[in-house]
């Protein structure tokens, strides 16, 4: 126990650097680009981040799940190549993407070319997170997490420079797609070196596909994280879709407290999830519900009076450090909120750990489809979508729901588990 915890403790600040590394990219960037600049980028990134959870349609999850069991037994070629085939998928889904503004679709109102570079751009991030899954599966954190690391700084370095030089959102995107291609394509030959495969003899064996069990499970996989990801960014899709290029644009600036709260909530998580696990195991389902009640309120109830404090902050900073940005104001104090019910929410680990992964979609599901329904449908044309303030009560309406609702269901497994 001991030991694993020391071994935590090397690699969590590593990846805790990379990810205010990753933050502070996003503010650098705001304050090279023009507002309306931004809001492309901005546009440009969450397409890019849709595919990097999509593209590889759940084999990345399938692959991130079977590849610890399969290198513990020795099996390293046969985990690589895994890892290839689903390299192999994610470009085939790639070319695909890239073809589409042949037939007039263009999603978000970019154009043709800024799409054909997000979608690159998520294919190389994509590519990357399964080139590192090799360190990631040997359970080699440390050089897993410099990987990371080495990445985030690279990209940040280089494509400022980019930005600074006049570059703009598409420069920023090609030149981390540069660093990212570079990274993924070294790392892959150190693989094949270590199997003593030649890139022919490693795609030949890729070609040979998955069978139609891991197509049904990677699809499962595949609807989970796509989920996941949706419920914490539909109110970007719906605002990218409707405001003009300045108005996502300070919207997309008073997102970064929220892009900061999901990656720390997902380092806080690394750590909390073995721990609620091996309560659950230990003792019982009301053991690991307590050690989750506990974290998540307290974190709650912390982040909120936190949230009083930044929004003073930030009224006083942006003034001085982004005057461009001023008109944003009023757009933090809802977003930071969100943030706070964002970064304490780990009733959702303990669903799954409860293996209620069911209930946990069908809440997804349907926030998700509330959210977008009343928006489309209801609000479509009205002056309620014209304002991007309305999009962030949107998002708190959507940490706050999945939040309580999370925290019932996790109470009602709770409380059936002691009767």
């Amino acid at each position: 126990m001991a030991a694993r915890l020391i071994a935590h403790l090397k690699y969590t600040p590593i990846l805790g650097l990379a990810a205010l590394i990753g933050f502070v990219r996003i503010g650098i960037y705001a304050r090279l680009l023009s507002v309306d600049d931004f809001g492309l980028l901005s546009k440009l990134l969450l397409i890019s981040g849709f595919f990097c959870v999509a593209g590889s349609c759940g084999f990345q999850i399938l692959a991130q799940r079977d590849l610890p069991a399969m290198f513990a037994h020795q099996r390293y070629r046969r985990g690589l190549v895994i890892l290839g085939k689903a390299c192999m998928i994610t470009s085939v889904v790639a070319l695909l993407l890239c073809v589409t503004p042949l037939f007039g679709y263009v999603p978000l109102n970019v154009a043709g070319l800024a799409l054909l570079i997000a979608v690159i751009h998520g294919w190389a991030q994509q590519s990357f997170m399964l080139v590192v899954l090799d360190s990631r599966s040997r359970l080699e954190m440390v050089p897993y997490s410099l990987q990371i690391l080495l990445r985030t700084v690279l990209c940040c370095v280089v494509a400022s420079g980019v930005a600074a030089l006049g570059g703009g959102a598409l420069g920023i995107l090609l030149a981390e797609l540069a660093v990212t291609v570079v990274l993924s394509v070294n790392s892959m030959k150190k693989m094949l070196q270590g199997i003593g495969f030649s890139w022919a003899v490693f795609a030949g064996l890729c070609k040979k596909g998955f069978t139609k069990k891991e197509w049904y499970v990677a699809a499962i996989l595949l609807l989970g994280t796509t989920l996941s990801f949706l419920s914490t960014s539909v109110d970007r899709w719906l605002a990218a879709d409707v405001l003009s290029a300045k108005q996502f644009g300070l919207y997309s600036f008073s997102w970064i407290p929220l892009v900061a709260a999901l990656s720390m909530q997902a380092l806080l998580n690394a750590g909390l999830f073995p721990l609620i696990a091996q309560r659950r195991v230990a003792g019982s389902d009301q053991k690991a519900l307590r050690v989750t009640a506990l974290v998540s309120v307290g974190l709650l109830l912390a982040a909120l009076l936190f949230v009083l404090l930044a929004n003073k902050l930030i009224a006083w900073a942006i003034p001085i450090w982004y005057g461009q940005y001023q008109d944003a104001l009023p757009l933090f104090l809802p977003l930071l909120a969100a943030a706070a019910f964002r970064v304490s929410d780990f009733w959702s680990s303990f669903l799954i750990i409860t293996h209620r992964h069911m209930s946990l979609l069908v809440t997804q599901v349907i926030l998700i489809v509330v959210a977008f329904v009343y928006c489309r449908f209801a609000l479509d044309g009205t002056a309620w979508m014209q304002d991007p303030y309305n999009f962030t009560l949107l998002a708190l309406f959507l940490a706050a729901g999945n939040y309580f609702v999370n925290a019932l269901l996790a109470f009602f497994v709770g409380h059936r588990a002691a009767s």
